[in-house]
């Protein structure tokens, strides 16, 4: 855990692609006269003959340059890939000599950084208010595509949802502000909370001291699990608080003088963070003989599976930032009242771009050659050309019905939800997640009132108009990305809430009885005149023995005493506290 505050990434080799290519797309230039063009060439390669060439290699060419990275906490494998940068050479490599900085309580590494105390430092989503602040902080890359920030609370405390932490007692430190932004975004109202500093050990906690604090998923769970109490965890991402966790970043002096040093010393660290993820037993005892041998090795392996969700590796680049999405993460900030209010902040500013290659010697062994063989290329060029342009059409099309193609195995067609297959495949997979973070999930069925008396009144064709209008109202009243609405078959229809209380599952379920009453499609068959749906509302921390389909069934249940008790209503089976007592 810190003991503080918690355009798409453009790499030199993408830069230099665009330089060289312009674009990857085939032209319609017709090609000259091949003499024309071989003198053309030449005229190039002599000019840039007489251009001295800038030498990337002379960068570093000095002994090796000094240079402090501050941590945002005590060694551990949270900071895996900047051990294996210095160990396996790869700083070194770059012209660097590294020191790693462990940080303490009460250690800011954005201070240490901006007064000179180190030339790196890792820090968390407070970037974005330093950098609104006026201070000259530079995102470099982004390791943590998700904040590990959770609340963790005593199960004997009387704390089922977030919303019962008023009038207890909550370690928080005054930087960890995505724990405020994510309270207040819940209405929770700070002013009944009894905040006590954080002294960044559950021991507090363990001991009854306090009722509940903040702590890493990758860090403080392990410890809470090793104390042998049962504890709840709550994540500001259940509430749409979804921001950035470790990045990289440095100054915008250094960034302005040094240019190359930065990309240097961000592509070594990206580097040894590539290594690690690939070779984590190694790196962990690694981390355990060299930076931490006080920490258990299984602890250092169990932070590193926890990592892996939250660093994302296998679906975005490694690094990877975006300007859009810390503008989110400041807008949320503004919204809770944590930024100060005002005009516009420009947040490319915020974000590292790395400058062109400037060494160009190769370019001039590539035209030199070019210029001996152009004169057998340009012919077989032109005969190719019309040959490789359409190859081109037809791999563009080729794509596009893959696309296609993989759309409608995961899509229903009518209503634009996905379809059973996805669902059951994405559910297997969210009841794992849940049953190991052993965390709760939520399942809503959803069943429209008198749907075959509506089809034998007004046809086919319409029932498949009010199926697709109605499965559209219930995706428009799912405000997350990870929730997921599916047409389970014929008339009912199923949605997928994890890291869901049992009043944020009711609040969509409302939402979604609302958008399907404001259709306000006729139907003289039903008591209400028109279309309505009923819900059957489950939620089930998952056991070692329990099965995914049991939650669905209990939804069933639900939704069958929806129907019993008058339909367009939502019930819930009141089965909460036993299924997580069966889940710890």
């Amino acid at each position: 855990m810190s003991p503080v505050g918690g355009p798409y990434n453009t790499g030199p080799t993408a830069t230099a692609i665009r330089m060289m290519y312009g674009t990857t797309r085939p032209t319609t230039t017709r090609f000259g006269s091949w003499r024309t063009a071989l003198v053309a060439l030449c005229s190039a390669s002599l000019f840039l003959a007489a251009t001295p060439a800038v030498r990337a290699a002379d960068t570093f060419s000095d002994p090796a340059v000094p240079v402090r990275l501050q941590l945002k906490w005590r060694h551990q494998f949270q900071f895996a890939g900047y051990y294996t940068a210095l160990e396996k050479g790869y700083y070194r490599e770059a012209g660097f000599d590294v020191t790693i900085i462990p940080a303490t309580p009460g250690i800011d590494p954005v201070d240490t950084v901006l007064q000179g105390r180190a030339d790196f430092g890792v820090a968390s989503s407070e970037l974005v208010l330093r950098y609104a602040r006026g201070d000259p902080v530079v995102v470099l890359a982004t390791i943590f595509q998700h904040s590990p920030l959770a609340l963790y609370v005593r199960s004997d405390a009387g704390i089922a949802t977030v919303h019962d932490l008023a009038g207890h007692k909550v370690a928080l430190a005054p930087s960890e502000t995505e724990i405020f932004a994510y309270l207040q975004r819940e209405h929770v109202p700070l002013a009944r909370l009894q905040l006590v500093q954080h002294d960044y050990s559950v021991d507090t906690l363990v001991q009854g001291r306090v009722d509940a604090l903040a702590g890493y998923e990758t860090d403080e769970s392990y410890d809470l699990q090793q104390s042998g109490g049962q504890y709840r965890q709550f994540t500001p991402r259940s509430s749409g608080v979804d921001f950035y966790g470790d990045t990289l970043f440095t100054t915008r002096s250094l960034v302005t003088e040094r240019p190359e040093r930065a990309e240097a010393f961000r592509a070594a660290s990206l580097r040894g963070w590539e290594y690690a993820l690939a070779h984590q037993e190694e790196i962990a005892a690694l981390i355990h003989a060299r930076y931490a041998p006080e920490l258990p090795i299984e602890k250092l392996r169990f932070e590193a599976d926890r990592m892996l969700p939250l660093v994302r590796s296998d679906i975005v680049e490694l690094g990877h930032t975006h300007v859009g999405r810390w503008q989110h993460i400041f807008d949320v900030y503004r919204e809770l009242g944590l930024a100060p209010a005002g005009g516009d902040i420009d947040m490319r500013g915020l974000l590292y771009q790395p400058a062109p290659p400037t060494d160009l010697r190769w370019l001039l062994w590539v035209l030199a050659a070019a210029a001996v063989v152009l004169a057998v290329v340009v012919w077989i060029a032109r005969r190719f050309y019309r040959v490789n342009l359409r190859l081109f059409q037809q791999l563009d099309e080729n794509r596009r019905l893959q696309e296609e193609l993989r759309a409608l195995t995961v899509t229903d067609t009518l209503t634009g939800l996905h379809n059973r297959r996805h669902f059951d495949d994405a559910f297997a997979a969210e009841w794992e997640r849940a049953r190991r973070d052993r965390s709760p999930l939520e399942a809503l069925f959803i069943d429209i009132d008198y749907f075959k008396a509506y089809n034998d009144e007004h046809g086919h064709r319409a029932g498949d108009a009010c199926l697709a209008a109605v499965g559209k109202a219930i995706g428009q009243s799912l405000h997350r990305p990870a929730d997921l609405a599916a047409r389970y078959g014929g008339d009912e229809f199923v949605v997928l809430l994890p890291d869901t209380d049992a009043q944020g599952a009711l609040d969509v379920a409302e939402r979604v009885l609302a958008a399907i009453d404001a259709l306000n499609i006729p139907h003289r068959a039903s008591t209400f005149g028109k279309v309505t749906a009923s819900i059957g509302l489950a939620e089930m921390v998952p056991g070692p023995n329990q099965a995914c389909q049991e939650l669905l069934e209990r939804a069933d249940r639900a939704l069958y005493a929806a129907k019993q008790a008058g339909r367009n209503r939502v019930i819930a089976a009141p089965t909460y506290l036993r299924d997580q007592r069966a889940a710890q």
